[in-house]
């Protein structure tokens, strides 16, 4: 599914506090809220950013069916079972961009189904407070 302007969507999977910088970068650098969403497991947490963004929130199978790329920021902890939800949902050409420190490529590759893209990245503390 590709968003308005050819852009893709987004979903970030874990709105924490690196989740909520991402999604707060992305709207204040000119993305639109229909290009977004994110999925949180705390349904407090899902509502306050959703009553402070306007973003969708939603599970991981709507994530992984309606998005382009898929941004993990959960905690390492918490990568088992969101994993194993997103392997019986996710295909390829769907884009997964780890953020959990720690936790390689392979991990993903191993548990995801052949084909879907990984790469690794690390925010930073800037990231964070939406400094470059």
């Amino acid at each position: 599914m590709t968003g308005t302007e050819g852009r893709p969507v987004i979903a970030v999977l874990g709105a924490g506090k690196i989740g909520e910088a991402l999604l707060s970068g992305l709207l204040s650098s000119g993305r639109r809220v229909e290009e977004l969403m994110f999925s949180e497991r705390h349904a407090e947490r899902a509502a306050e950013l959703t009553t402070r963004y306007g973003l969708r929130a939603v599970d991981v199978a709507t994530a992984a069916k309606d998005a382009d790329v898929l941004i993990v920021a959960v905690k390492p902890q918490d990568i088992d079972p969101l994993l194993d939800e997103l392997a019986a949902v996710i295909s390829p050409p769907t884009l997964v961009v780890s953020l959990c420190a720690g936790l390689p490529t392979a991990l993903y590759e191993r548990r995801l189904p052949a084909g879907v893209p990984v790469v690794r990245v690390m925010p930073n503390t800037p990231a964070v407070v939406g400094r470059p």
